[in-house]
Order: C-alpha cells, then sequence, then structure tokens
C-alpha cells in the first residue's frame, strides 16, 4: 500500500470515529513560566477539539499497576474537529470527554505503516 492509501483509510478511520463517537478536547500545555515574586506558575494552554469512541479494559487486563480499575480506553481520530491534523496526545495531558476530565497515561498510535489511522489512548481519573 502507498501513503495515500494510508492517508484515505485515516480518513475513513476519522469519518467512523465522527460518526460513532462523541466529543472529546486535549488540553496541551504550550509553555510555563515561574514568576518568583508571587511564587506562581502561569501556564498557556492549547485545546483541540475532536471526537473519540470510549472502549473498556478487560477485567483480566487490570494490573492494578499500568491498568488500573476505571481507566478507560479511548480510540481517538487523527483528525480535529477544524479538519486540522488532531496532535498526538501525550503523557501526562488532559482529556475533557463524557463530562469530565482525564489524564493521559499513554498514546499508541495505530500506524500500520507511515500514517496514523487514530489513537488508542489509554486515560485516568
Amino acid at each position: 500500500m502507498s501513503e495515500g492509501d494510508y492517508r484515505e483509510m485515516a480518513a475513513d478511520v476519522a469519518d467512523d470515529i465522527d460518526e460513532d463517537g462523541a466529543p472529546v478536547i486535549l488540553e496541551r500545555t504550550l509553555s510555563s513560566e515561574y514568576e518568583s515574586g508571587s511564587s506562581e506558575v502561569t501556564s498557556v494552554q492549547r485545546k483541540v477539539e475532536g471526537r473519540a469512541v470510549r472502549d473498556e479494559y478487560a477485567l483480566r487486563d487490570i494490573d492494578g499497576d499500568s491498568i488500573r480499575f476505571g481507566d478507560c480506553k479511548l480510540l481517538v481520530s487523527t483528525r480535529a474537529a477544524d479538519n486540522s491534523a488532531m496532535p498526538e496526545p501525550k503523557t501526562d495531558e488532559r482529556m475533557l470527554f463524557d463530562g469530565g476530565w482525564w489524564t493521559v497515561v499513554r498514546c499508541a498510535p495505530i500506524k500500520p505503516a507511515t500514517v496514523a489511522v487514530a489513537y488508542q489512548v489509554q486515560v485516568r481519573r
């Protein structure tokens, strides 16, 4: 398959997630500054809207360490709501999904070749 074929596959997966998924917001910190006079940290945040489908871990997968009870998997589209590229979620970033904020534990791009077609993201409250 060519790279164009994988881009088409990514578009098809994004269409499926758009149809079956729910809104998600990825919150990314772009910069932080420490103000010594006030001992405060100010951060510049970027929020990217997209879509995701939720999946639960099977009980046999929950080991209490890397996967905890209450963690869930999100299949996140590589296409943001504004049709730009959704950035790959990074560990410790936050995602708003299903009415609550979740912390990204890990992200594994689903990438059969050179193009990611979706992101499988483990999140924790």
